[in-house]
C-alpha cells in the first residue's frame, strides 16, 4: 500500500512537471516578479490557515452536541491540527481518521467523524454543482454533470467501502472478532447521530465555508498576477479540479488538480503560463495549513 501511494504521488508529480514544461513555466516566473501584488499573497497566506481553525470549532461543538465530551477550543486545535497534517499526506484524506486515535471514546468519536466526513463529502459535491449550474446557465447540463459526479462517487464508494471500513476498524481494533462486534454497535451509533439534523447541518456548513474560503483565496491569487477573470469562473474551475483530485486518489491531488484547472481556465481564454504560475502559488499556499497542523502536532507530543 505504501509503494502504491508513492507511485501515485510520483505519477502526479510527473504530470505536473510535464505541464510546467509545456507552458514554459520558467520564462513565466520573470513576468510574475514584476507584476505580482505581494499584499494579496500575504493576506491569502494568513487566511488559508482558517481551514484548521474552522475545523477545530466544528469538532469542539460537534462532540459536545453529541454528548461525547467537552473540550476547549485549544484542545480541539491539538486534535484537529495533527489529524489535518496526517490527512494531507494520505490519499482521500483517510489519515484524518487519526483524530479518532487521539481521543478516549473511540467508538462514539469514530461515528462523529463519520458525520463530519459526510458533511465534507456533501460540501465537495454541492459547491461545484451549484456554481456549475450558474456558470452553465442551463439546468439540463447541471443535472447531467451533477448526476454523473454522484453516480461515479457512489459506484466508487460501494466498490471500496468494505475494504475502506475494515481498514479504518483495523486501526482501532486490530482483532478481527472485535471488528465484527463493534461494526454493529458503530453502525447503530452513526445512525443515531445522522438523525441529529443540527449536527449534520453544522458539519455541512463548515465544510462549505472551508471550500468557499479556499476558492476565494484562489481568486485573489489569480487577480494578484493581473489576470482579468471573474470570480464565478475561478470557483467553477477550482471546484472541478478539487473533485478530479479526489477521484484520482493521488496524495494532495498533486498534478491532477493543477492540470485540470489549467485546462478549464485555458478554455476560458486565460494565458497558460501566467495561469500556471497562479496555480503553483496557490499550491504553495495550500502547504501552510499542513505546516500549521505539523506545528500543532509537535506541540501535542510535547504536552
Amino acid at each position: 500500500m505504501k509503494a502504491k501511494k508513492i507511485l501515485l504521488f510520483l505519477f502526479g508529480f510527473l504530470v505536473l512537471l510535464i505541464a510546467l514544461w509545456k507552458v514554459d513555466f520558467i520564462n513565466g516566473i520573470s513576468q510574475v516578479k514584476n507584476i505580482i501584488n505581494w499584499k494579496y499573497i500575504i493576506l491569502c497566506a494568513i487566511l488559508i490557515n482558517s481551514v484548521i481553525i474552522f475545523r477545530a470549532i466544528r469538532w469542539k461543538y460537534m462532540i459536545s452536541m453529541l454528548k461525547i465530551s467537552k473540550i476547549s477550543f485549544w484542545q480541539s486545535m491539538k486534535i484537529v491540527g495533527p489529524s489535518f497534517f496526517i490527512a494531507s499526506i494520505t490519499p482521500s484524506r483517510i489519515g484524518e481518521i487519526s483524530k479518532v486515535l487521539l481521543t478516549k471514546d473511540k467508538k462514539k468519536t469514530l461515528a462523529a467523524f463519520g458525520v463530519e466526513y459526510l458533511g465534507d463529502f456533501l460540501a465537495v459535491l454541492l459547491v461545484p454543482a451549484f456554481f456549475l449550474m450558474i456558470y452553465l446557465q442551463d439546468v439540463k447540463y447541471f443535472l447531467i454533470i451533477f448526476s454523473s459526479i454522484i453516480l461515479a462517487l457512489t459506484v466508487m464508494f460501494f466498490l471500496l467501502k468494505n475494504a475502506f471500513i475494515d481498514r479504518i476498524f483495523l486501526l482501532i481494533f486490530p482483532n478481527k472478532k472485535m471488528i465484527i462486534k463493534h461494526k454493529k454497535e458503530l453502525t447503530a451509533i452513526f445512525t443515531s447521530y445522522i438523525k441529529n439534523k443540527k449536527v449534520v447541518l453544522w458539519s455541512l456548513t463548515i465544510g462549505i465555508l472551508n471550500y468557499l474560503i479556499f476558492y476565494l483565496i484562489g481568486y485573489v491569487v489569480i487577480i494578484s498576477l493581473g489576470i482579468n477573470i471573474d470570480i464565478l469562473t475561478v470557483i467553477t474551475g477550482l471546484s472541478i479540479a478539487q473533485i478530479i483530485g479526489i477521484i484520482t486518489f493521488i496524495p494532495l491531488g498533486i498534478g491532477t488538480r493543477e492540470v485540470s484547472a489549467l485546462g478549464f481556465f485555458m478554455l476560458n481564454g486565460l494565458n497558460s503560463s501566467m495561469t500556471m504560475n497562479a496555480l503553483i502559488i496557490l499550491r504553495l499556499l495550500a502547504f501552510l495549513p499542513i505546516l500549521f497542523g505539523y506545528l500543532l502536532y509537535l506541540i501535542r507530543i510535547k504536552d
